[in-house]
């Protein structure tokens, strides 16, 4: 995930994430629970994925956390099949 704020208000952001982590995985495993092999494989895919991602992580944040939806970009770094 990526945030694109002022220094403090980034550092702030960042370390309220990191004290949430669990949740945070726990939501974004809802948005990744249908993806296909094509999905992961196709860059539209992807784009469409790390948008699903993004929006829902941002709508958790002020619905659930009462916070900023400071959640600017999200990247897949690391693809696994299984």
């Amino acid at each position: 995930m990526l945030t694109k704020q002022p220094t403090i208000s980034s550092d702030l952001f960042i370390s309220a994430l990191y004290e949430m982590e669990p949740d945070l995985v726990a939501e974004i495993t809802k948005v990744i629970l249908e993806v296909t092999f094509e999905q992961l494989t196709a860059h539209d895919g992807r784009e469409m994925l790390t948008r699903a991602i993004q929006d829902h992580l941002n709508t958790y944040l002020v619905e659930e956390k009462d916070m900023f939806p400071g959640v600017t970009s999200v990247f897949i770094t690391n693809l696994n099949i299984v």
